[in-house]
């Protein structure tokens, strides 16, 4: 009898491996009520190989320890700026003071994840730093105009992403000239002043008319001051008169012109106010 099973089974075996899945069925018609009985137990047993393996996450060896809420507002906003702490990429107010430098970062200095970006009057973000460098073209820069600002919990304001702004390389240029060269002008004094004496000689006159066309060409205004010469001989009012005469006939020489009458006396302090006749 155990033969014969064993037989049926192996028949049965090769049935399922080598038929059609219609001839399995007909063939499992035939089989009597103890070979089905037989062979349904044999399919129910569990097989090892196809056992399923269940991860939860609220396994003990595979669940991650949750930290424990704090119970305070205190404590709870302690945590948060505690967490904040940890992540140093975020540049700060106090950037400038730490480094020694007088900017913020810009470009590749940025080490902040996410910025603000300002582009062409409109504010986005937040958007990742990386991302933005990505998108800037070879004439491109981008600039940090307003550090990172950490949330306040305790005046319940949130953290605020540092501000940057895409700036054009070559505009920035441009610009930053036209100021320099202004703030070079404003600084510049506007009016030059050149002493003569009334006892001065020929080659010397010559010498401070030259100096006084150049103070004009550059447009500045120049105060011509003639007087007495410590020291020096007596001068004469006709003396006076012709050395007055020579220095106008040299300022006009030099495109010079007189602005306003004449201040003082001859053969003293005399106080003659000269500018360009072209306009730099």
């Amino acid at each position: 009898m155990r033969g014969q099973t064993t037989l049926r089974c192996s028949r049965r075996a090769l049935s399922r491996a080598f038929l059609p899945a219609a001839e399995c069925r007909d063939t499992a018609r035939l089989l009597t009520p103890w070979m089905r009985a037989q062979s349904d137990s044999f399919h129910q047993a569990p097989t090892p190989c196809r056992a399923r393996r269940h991860f939860s996450s609220s396994s003990p060896s595979l669940a991650r320890p949750r930290p424990e809420k704090p119970k305070s507002l205190e404590e709870r906003a302690a945590a948060i700026q505690a967490e904040e702490q940890l992540d140093r990429r975020y540049t700060l107010p106090d950037y400038m003071a730490k480094t020694g430098r007088d900017r913020l970062p810009r470009d590749h200095e940025i080490t902040d994840p996410h910025i603000m970006v300002l582009d062409g009057g409109a504010v986005e973000g937040p958007l990742a730093t990386r991302f933005v460098m990505s998108k800037l073209t070879a004439g491109e820069s981008l600039r940090m105009i307003q550090p990172y600002k950490p949330a306040n919990h305790k005046e319940g304001t949130p953290a605020v992403h540092a501000l940057c702004k895409i700036v054009d390389i070559q505009e920035e240029y441009k610009a930053e000239k036209e100021r320099k060269d202004k703030k070079k002008k404003e600084s510049k004094p506007k009016t030059k002043e050149v002493e003569l004496s009334w006892g001065i000689s020929e080659h010397d006159l010559v010498t401070k008319t030259r100096q006084i066309g150049v103070f004009l060409e550059k447009g500045f205004k120049v105060e011509v001051v003639l007087g007495k010469k410590k020291g020096g001989r007596k001068i004469t009012e006709t003396e006076a008169q012709d050395v007055l005469k020579k220095v106008r006939h040299e300022v006009e020489a030099r495109n010079g012109m007189e602005t306003k009458p004449p201040q003082g006396d001859v053969g003293g302090v005399l106080r003659l106010m000269v500018e360009s006749k072209v306009k730099p």
